[in-house]
């Protein structure tokens, strides 16, 4: 039976074993690789979930390792060669996964009919009769009961997409700004695959309208929109646009973004009419007193991992 070690070093669930290593001397050596395999993923976008091999924690992830366990990260010493290397196992890519396509079609609105002020936006989408879609799937209820109550709606104008949600949860914060961490806050997102070539944006804003837009074709090394981009973002929120600590929310509050087909930085869209994309709805609150992680199409996965395109809905554009 082999001897393992464990460490507890804040993010990541890695192994190492004496077994593995032959001598004690290696174990800085393995330790090291097994960090850098693993210090580029996270949960989304730099959430902190990590998912690879063990339980996924928040503010410090057992890094430990058993030989036994496949489903986790391998360490093999190569005793000939005296080479390290690590392998993160995906759980998520040997799971037989239950895929379910749910469906939007986003109602085409002439530019000409949208109003010039953000928060009368509801009111036009409400007189076109654009309904509002669930982001109610708690794909982890065990590990995260809580299950606020959110919406979405989207529309188009063509060269842009509307999305207005609405949301009723027990607490709200928005201490990030702009390409800050909006993840922890109070926060709805929006992932799509726009021009069908596997590359995928996370567009994630809390709930003062603070946000993010990330790019690529993973989870790792993902390219993030200058602030340029971010700006060309119209935003309301009925909260306000100020920071805030995390506080007793209202009856409810809603968000209004407009989002230019020039906000997906890596690519040219140019018209989103007739087009057919996959995507995905998040709501998530990392750092609120009761944490949870919600989507409109739900996801077999068995932690909480919003990067998953294979488990984006589809989204059609009138």
């Amino acid at each position: 039976m082999a001897e393992f070690l464990k460490f507890n070093l804040g993010q990541k669930f890695c192994a190492v074993s004496h077994f593995a290593c032959g001598r004690a001397k290696f174990l800085p050596l393995l330790l090291g690789a097994c960090l850098a395999a693993g210090a580029a993923e996270g949960g989304h976008d730099g959430s902190g979930l990590t998912e690879c091999g063990g339980l996924t924690e928040r503010g410090g992830l057992t890094v430990g390792f058993d030989q036994t366990e496949l489903g986790g990260q391998l360490a093999r010493f190569d005793q000939t060669e005296r080479r390290v290397s690590t392998a993160c196992f995906d759980q998520a890519a040997n799971r037989k996964k239950n895929v379910v396509m749910k469906k939007i079609i986003a109602k085409h609105i002439d530019a000409t009919k949208m109003p010039a002020e953000l928060s009368d936006i509801p009111a036009r989408l409400d007189a076109e009769g654009v309904a509002y879609n669930a982001i109610g799937c708690n794909n982890w209820p065990e590990a995260f009961p809580y299950t606020p109550k959110v919406e979405v709606r989207v529309a188009h104008t063509g060269d842009a997409i509307v999305l207005h949600y609405r949301v009723e949860e027990s607490t709200v914060q928005a201490e990030a700004g702009d390409n800050g961490k909006v993840w922890e806050d109070s926060c709805c997102e929006f992932f799509s695959i726009p021009a069908g070539d596997g590359v995928y944006y996370n567009i994630e804003c809390n709930c003062a309208g603070q946000m993010l837009i990330g790019g690529g074709a993973e989870r790792k090394n993902r390219e993030r929109a200058a602030k340029e981009v971010l700006d060309t973002v119209k935003r309301w929120s009925s909260l306000g646009r100020e920071p805030f600590a995390e506080k007793a929310a209202p009856a409810s509050w809603q968000m209004v973004m407009v989002i230019p087909a020039s906000a997906f930085f890596k690519h040219h869209i140019g018209s989103f009419t007739g087009k057919t994309i996959r995507a995905n709805f998040y709501k998530c609150g990392d750092r609120l007193k009761q944490q949870h992680y919600l989507s409109w199409n739900p996801i077999d996965l068995p932690r909480p991992n919003f990067h998953c395109p294979e488990f984006f809905g589809e989204l059609t554009f009138e």
